[in-house]
């Protein structure tokens, strides 16, 4: 089978430094101790860990692994091997940061200082070792290293993750130590500690952060010179190596991956019963089938109508191209008698969102009554036609930001409306933060009472420059329509906006956000990482300096202290009235001008059935496709 439905190149092939949509091979060679229920990514199913116990108000999770789990190399996996995974992904604090970035408050929250081994072999220069919660401790009880001496814990942990070994009995006291984040307290349990009570933590685990890999490779066969902190391992990045999934690596190119089925997948010798959940429940894991179809080539970047072509021909049989090469694949198809509603499989809406940030740091975008005139002078409707609209059937939707709908009780619990296209209101807005900034403007069109060239603000003031806005190239067509229906807006209200592309807007690697030196607008975009509304999305769109720098950057305290409360609550009823606090107050505060979130979506052939797409392992679970004559 061939997919060519991924729009940009992969990042890499070791799951603790890929991180990118095109990354979906991850859930079919690697798997966590839970996965998703297929398409379902609010629930979970057993996977390497058979069944597991939540604790201490959602502050300790306890798993048990399965004893007949297996790498297709044969390597056998257990609790400590599985404490590697977690604690490699981490002590790595590896560029693109998976792990750093998606265990911060749960399993860490600070490291101490470089004193000298920051700079990793590979020239990356990190600002500080990151351990998980109470693993220097146990090192230091272990080993009788100092807490101060932080050379020596890195070196020790260095020296245990780069030659693991279970026959070393202080390796296995380290792993066991039970006052640090993870504990493997045997072979077949491993526990995890929370620096905070959180509910959502398993829905953490399935994608590739939470993926189990192989020290013993790692160690003899990947060439990593062991595992270092702050060091990728390029050889596995680049070329792959053993998980326990239904498939394996065979070939790696730089535009194309191929998977083949792996011939000793562990779950095809057990029988249903033996794959099912929890104890005393009947749901079990459909996800950890056997392949049908035994080998997978993934393409990569290839030229939209070149991914047309290849479905058109039957050379493809999944293919992804924008709206606007609708038109050309379908006219284009081979097969009579299949047309729009035979080949399109929509997936869903993920949990993301788009805009143009509103930067609250500089001027004039650091009034807030200048933000609301602004999201009050476009008209949002206009961004999904043509662009998002393919006969008449929307394939993008608006929504309040900064968090979609239909993730849970958090999102939008008071249902506050996307902004009005208000023009009335937007002039008022602006002329009342006109004279609040001291500037002025010309409206650009009759707008209520107001005649064209009416003044806005304070004519005693200066005249309000252009407003710059960054967004990141190449310039689509897509990109294009949206800018023109920005520009239309604002310009009634005497609001002049120069678009820059730019390549990066962070060539300093984003490690230090300076708002600053930013532009009053900027794209911004963030696609969660697990389905949490608030810790996932909401957090990192609105908290300058959380996603680096994709924020729109309102600061305020008060707001902040709020959804981090919200994140950690393990009441119901307090978590929705909290979170409808915190959109109403992020609604007045006018981060950012809302644009579409497209919809998940693919062409398949007719014949290829069992399509399941899961939105946060950016992936189909290819071992449950299977060919079918129609």
């Amino acid at each position: 089978m061939v997919d060519d439905s991924s729009t940009s190149p992969y990042d890499s092939l070791d799951p603790a430094t890929g991180f990118f949509p095109g990354d979906g091979y991850f859930a079919n060679v690697f798997q966590g101790l839970v996965q998703y229920n297929g398409s379902d990514s609010n629930h979970v199913v057993p996977s390497i860990a058979r069944n597991w116990t939540v604790s201490n108000n959602y502050e300790n999770y306890t798993f048990t692994i399965r004893p007949d789990v297996w790498f297709s190399n044969g390597d056998p996996v257990n609790a400590y091997v599985a404490w590697f995974s977690f604690v490699r992904g981490l002590f790595m604090n590896a560029p693109a940061g998976t792990y750093v970035s998606n265990y911060f408050d749960l399993l860490y929250n600070s490291s101490l200082p470089c004193t000298g081994l920051c700079v990793s072999q590979e020239g990356n220069n990190h600002s500080a070792n990151v351990f998980p919660w109470g693993l220097r401790l146990a090192i230091s009880h272990v080993y009788g290293i100092p807490l101060t001496d932080e050379n020596a814990l890195v070196t020790r942990l260095r020296s245990v993750l780069s030659n693991f070994t279970l026959s070393d009995v202080n390796e296995t006291a380290l792993m066991s130590y039970p006052n640090q984040a993870i504990v493997a307290m045997n072979y077949s349990t491993l526990r995890f500690n929370l620096l905070e009570p959180y509910d959502m933590f398993l829905l953490d685990l399935p994608p590739q952060w939470g993926a189990i890999v192989d020290p013993q490779w790692i160690d003899k066969a990947a060439n990593c010179g062991g595992v270092a902190n702050n060091t990728i391992c390029s050889n596995f990045g680049v070329n792959g190596g053993p998980g326990t999934g239904p498939y394996e690596f065979d070939t790696v190119m730089p535009d194309q991956i191929v998977l083949t089925a792996n011939p000793s997948y562990w779950a095809t010798l057990l029988s249903e019963s033996q794959l099912c959940s929890q104890p005393g429940e009947t749901v079990c894991a459909p996800v950890l089938e056997a392949p049908h179809i035994r080998t997978i080539f993934m393409y990569f970047g290839t030229a939209e109508d070149q991914v047309a072509s290849n479905f058109d021909s039957n050379n493809a049989q999944l293919a992804f191209v924008g709206v606007d090469q609708f038109g050309r694949l379908l006219g284009n198809y081979s097969y009579e008698g299949y047309g729009f509603n035979q080949l399109f499989h929509g997936l869903g809406y993920p949990l993301g969102d788009f805009g143009i940030g509103l930067n609250g740091v500089v001027f004039p975008t650091n009034i807030t009554d200048f933000r609301l005139a602004v999201v009050h002078a476009v008209n949002y409707t206009a961004f999904l036609s043509p662009s998002y609209t393919y006969q008449g059937v929307p394939l993008a939707e608006l929504f309040q930001p900064p968090a979609p709908p239909g993730w849970g009780p958090l999102d939008n619990p008071g249902n506050i409306s996307l902004y009005s296209y208000n023009l009335t209101l937007a002039a008022q807005l602006l002329n009342r933060s006109g004279w609040e900034g001291d500037f002025y403007t010309f409206t650009n069109a009759a707008i209520g009472h107001l005649p064209a060239g009416a003044i806005l603000g304070n004519p005693r003031g200066l005249g309000l420059p252009h407003i710059v806005d960054w967004y990141t190239v190449p310039l689509t067509p897509g990109l294009v329509a949206e800018h023109q229906v920005i520009s239309n807006g604002l310009s009634k209200i005497g609001v002049q906006v120069d678009f820059q592309g730019l390549t990066n807007f962070c060539p300093a690697g984003c490690s230090a956000p300076n708002y600053e030196n930013e532009p009053p607008m900027l794209d911004v975009g963030w696609y969660a990482n697990w389905p949490d509304p608030v810790f996932q999305q909401f957090i990192p769109m609105a908290i300058p300096g959380v996603a680096f720098q994709l924020s729109a950057s309102v600061t305020n305290s008060t707001l902040s202290a709020l959804l981090y409360k919200i994140a950690f609550e393990t009441n119901p009823t307090q978590q929705a009235v909290d979170s409808a606090k915190a959109w109403a107050m992020y609604t007045q505060l006018a981060g950012m001008i809302q644009l579409p979130l497209p919809e998940n979506y693919v062409f398949a052939q007719p014949y290829l059935q069992g399509i399941i797409y899961n939105p946060f392992q950016y992936a189909y679970y290819y071992n449950m496709m299977y060919y079918q004559t129609t």
